[in-house]
């Protein structure tokens, strides 16, 4: 037997996208993707913040504190290295 549990409206009625959702014309990627993506040359736009690739190659041979330059900007900065 199945029991199917209804919804008590006592809280907060369902949102449109919540009611979209449940009809199935919305998705779980529709909740969770962001409202606005603008890729422009050299810079991609998430909704409000930006976004910028620096590609730095490594030379064969590197002295003391090469990248010291670069880790020391005041900018939030991600590293990742292959």
């Amino acid at each position: 037997m199945i029991r199917i549990k209804r919804r008590s409206y006592s809280e907060d009625p369902p949102s449109p996208d919540d009611r979209l959702y449940e009809q199935g014309t919305r998705g779980v990627a529709d909740l969770v993707a962001p409202d606005a993506v603008e890729v422009g040359r050299d810079y991609i736009r998430v909704e409000n913040g930006y976004v910028r690739a620096l590609v730095v190659t490594n030379p064969r041979t590197v002295g003391p504190n090469w990248l010291a330059p670069l880790l020391t900007l005041q900018v939030p900065l991600e590293i990742a290295s292959t």
